[in-house]
């Protein structure tokens, strides 16, 4: 599938993938090629590391640049988990008990 000249155009730089997490309540994230999807519970984003699943409960979209490719979250937020691709995990960076 070819990428629509405008996405190529946003993600000829964007080649770095950064998270800043503050005390599990903010994010900020780059590298970020597009959301895949959201729901108060999860966002699935497409990064230029694979795709990358944010857990947690109450989560909101707070920013969305999509020229740089930079979202800010807040929520209460439960886990990281990066895929190479859709169902394939990858690795967690942090995990939270669940009970």
């Amino acid at each position: 599938m070819a990428e629509s000249a405008t996405t190529q155009k946003r993600n000829a730089g964007n080649t770095e993938h950064d998270i800043t997490l503050v005390s599990r309540k903010q994010m900020r994230i780059t590298g970020v090629r597009d959301i895949i999807g959201f729901d108060g519970c999860y966002v699935e984003l497409d990064t230029v590391c694979g795709h990358l699943y944010v857990d947690g409960e109450n989560i909101k979209i707070g920013a969305l640049d999509t020229d740089s490719g930079v979202v800010a979250l807040e929520g209460d937020i439960g886990a990281l988990t990066y895929s190479d691709s859709f169902g394939k995990e990858k690795k967690g960076l942090f995990k939270r008990g669940r009970g």
